[in-house]
């Protein structure tokens, strides 16, 4: 079992594809693969973001998108994540695959603890 991250809202999906659209049309990228080349990801990947199909994203990817578009981690998904949390579950899912299986099962349901006590404290 293989944990998924955090499930983002349609609301957090929208910013996130509108942010990036803004980034790439200020910074005069040129082309979709420029700027997949530039943030670390394929062509394909962009493509699935930009499309509004974010399963998993790395924490690195958000990073470089951040860092590109001079905007904050939080700014990037509407206002709602802040870089803690996804660092957090990069960090866990990261830690999982290092791991045997019955350590690996251990942190999978650690980080979904971890994903559930985050996505709950945020709507208090």
């Amino acid at each position: 079992m293989r944990s998924k991250g955090f499930k983002y809202t349609d609301d957090e999906v929208k910013a996130f594809v509108d942010n990036v659209y803004a980034i790439m049309g200020k910074n005069s990228f040129g082309t979709q693969e420029a700027f997949a080349a530039r943030i670390g990801v394929s062509d394909g990947t962009l493509r699935k973001y930009l499309n509004g199909r974010i399963e998993t994203i790395q924490y690195a990817t958000v990073r470089e998108i951040c860092k590109v578009g001079h905007m904050s981690e939080k700014e990037l998904f509407g206002g709602t994540r802040s870089s803690g949390e996804l660092e957090i579950v990069e960090k866990l899912d990261f830690c999982s695959k290092l791991l045997k299986k019955g350590d690996k099962e251990f942190i999978n349901k650690l980080l979904e603890l971890v994903i559930t006590y985050m996505t709950e404290s945020r709507k208090k």
